[in-house]
């Protein structure tokens, strides 16, 4: 399980270390692609494998699961650590996710994230989790009685 919050530094060639606690879990080699909220997301790569299933599993007449496998996996890569744990991130990667020299690399329970660190700063302002606590906990009661 992925957790934790680090900030680190982009590089001038778009080079990124990966926190050695995630690197662990990860191995040397795993899949980079965009996030749905304009973060990067990692996956190892049984969990890459298993989710690219799920989406292949859809019929090919249905024109949003289409968009989806477009959207998946046009915009990833698999990704190997270099011997001082970084990654390469290409540039239209760096430019979706508006990536600067400042980011933050958070741990999401089965992957891991990659924000600018002025999104994720916003995103955290704008999608105050405490706001909705009370949604989140009747979803959550809800998975307790299954």
């Amino acid at each position: 399980m992925f957790v934790g919050e680090y900030y680190h530094s982009l590089d001038e060639k778009g080079r990124l270390i990966i926190p050695n606690d995630f690197r662990q879990l990860l191995g040397e080699t795993f899949y980079l692609t965009r996030g749905f909220e304009r973060c990067l997301n990692i996956y190892t790569i049984t969990d890459w494998n298993n989710f690219s299933q799920i989406i292949s599993s859809f019929s090919p007449t249905d024109n949003l699961m289409r968009k989806l496998c477009r959207f998946w996996f046009s915009g990833s890569i698999q990704v190997t650590t270099d011997k001082l744990g970084r990654i390469l991130i290409p540039s239209f990667l760096i430019e979706y996710a508006e990536l600067s020299k400042e980011v933050v690399i958070i741990g999401a329970g089965k992957h891991i994230e990659i924000w600018a660190k002025e999104k994720w700063e916003e995103f955290n302002k704008e999608e105050n989790i405490l706001e909705n606590m009370n949604e989140i906990n009747s979803k959550v009661a809800e998975l307790w009685k299954k």
